[in-house]
């Protein structure tokens, strides 16, 4: 549950944020979508995903742009072609000190609600 900072170096990324209300849409699974193609796919494996398509929100990082991702919200990041970015996270979500272990001070390892 933290705050991210995508800052673009070099190339291009394309970029697809949802709002955490579609959740239920995403086929969520730990921290990761089960939806494999975000652009292409399958209605009967995913019927609810169509719903979640109206919500995203999407850009296109270019070199020294940053794009800020708070906490919570589902996103998925594709590189166009050649890309360097850098990512800072901090925890700013008032559930993040209890969420997390203190010893994973960056917090690499998900939060129990997501380890079901």
């Amino acid at each position: 549950v933290m705050d991210n900072a995508l800052a673009q170096v070099t190339g291009r990324k394309r970029v697809v944020l949802w709002p955490p209300e579609a959740d239920g849409c995403l086929y969520v699974e730990g921290s990761s979508s089960r939806v494999g193609d975000i652009d292409r796919w399958n209605d009967e494996t995913f019927p609810r995903f169509r719903a979640a398509v109206g919500e995203r929100f999407e850009c296109e990082l270019s070199p020294g742009e940053v794009l800020f991702i708070p906490a919570l919200w589902f996103h998925n990041v594709t590189s166009i072609g050649f890309s360097a970015a850098v990512n800072v996270f901090w925890r700013s979500h008032p559930a993040a000190h209890a969420l997390y272990d203190p010893k994973d001070l960056y917090g690499n390892k998900d939060p129990p609600p997501a380890t079901r």
